[in-house]
C-alpha cells in the first residue's frame, strides 16, 4: 500500500491505483511532448524515490499510454 497525500491528510492506494494514477499523469504530458516532437524518457528508480519502482511497472505503465513519444 502507498500513502497519497490528500486535502483531509492520507489515503492508502493500493499498487494498481497507484500504477493507474501515474499512468493518467504521464498520458497528459505526453499529449504535450507530441505536439513538441519530444520524447519523454523514464527510469524505474527505487519504491522510496517513485511510484514506478521496477522494470515490470514502468512497461505496464508504457503499454497503456502507447505513445512513441515515452520510453
Amino acid at each position: 500500500m502507498w500513502k497519497k497525500r490528500v486535502r483531509e491528510g492520507y489515503k492508502m492506494m493500493t499498487k494498481e491505483e497507484v500504477l493507474s494514477e501515474s499512468e493518467d499523469v504521464l498520458r497528459e504530458l505526453v499529449q504535450y511532448a507530441e505536439e513538441g516532437d519530444v520524447t519523454l524518457l523514464l527510469e524505474p528508480l527505487s519504491h522510496l524515490e517513485t511510484r514506478v519502482g521496477d522494470l515490470e511497472d514502468l512497461l505496464w505503465v508504457l503499454d497503456g499510454i502507447g505513445s512513441p513519444n515515452i520510453g
